[in-house]
């Protein structure tokens, strides 16, 4: 992947973060290196952050803010092992950051839909990946919301310098930093 490159298509996630078994048995390059020639799949996943419209249905709704974010660090679902002050730090700059410092210490599910997005996409920034993919990052949320997510996304991937894939069914959303886009109509290529 190109540092500065962005792309907006629509693919197998599965296929890409190496979950799926056809990730291996098919023809695919990803920070310069063919899928299947020696990493794990924790390899892969360390250097990308995800955020998917499904992805909050996964977590434990009752547990902290903090501890979903801090789950990004490790790519599980839930936080499972203790941080040390060196990871208590990123994860609470990314907090900051983001300006949801204030619900370090809420359930997940006493959030708004908008500040559940926020949390989820700090988890996918924790770990500073070289590639962010966000499917639909701004499903459910209201317009004024929409629209500061979207400027957030946008200032995160040009100050530090993020390859990011961004799905969206509206055109309003995408960010722009987004310089090549990739059209789907009827599952095929449309432009």
């Amino acid at each position: 992947m190109f540092p500065a490159r962005t792309v907006r298509a629509s693919l197998r996630w599965s296929l890409v973060t190496g979950d799926n078994p056809q990730a291996f048995a098919s023809e695919i390059y990803l920070f310069d290196r063919r899928k299947g020639s020696g990493e794990s799949i924790w390899d892969i996943k360390r250097k990308i952050g995800f955020l998917s419209p499904e992805l909050h249905h996964y977590f434990d709704s009752a547990e902290s803010c903090f501890h979903i974010v801090a789950s990004g660090l490790f790519d599980t679902i839930g936080l499972f092992r203790r941080l040390d002050e060196k990871q208590r730090s990123i994860v609470r700059q990314w907090l900051v950051l983001l300006r949801i410092d204030h619900l370090e210490d809420r359930a997940f599910n006493r959030l708004s839909n908008g500040e559940q997005r926020l949390v989820l996409l700090a988890r996918s920034l924790v770990k500073n990946p070289p590639l962010l993919v966000l499917d639909e990052p701004c499903q459910g949320l209201d317009t004024p919301s929409g629209a500061a997510c979207v400027a957030l996304i946008d200032e995160i991937c040009i100050k530090l310098n993020k390859t990011l894939i961004y799905v969206s069914h509206y055109e309003q959303e995408i960010p722009s930093c987004v310089t090549r886009t990739l059209k789907l109509a009827a599952g095929r290529v449309a432009a």
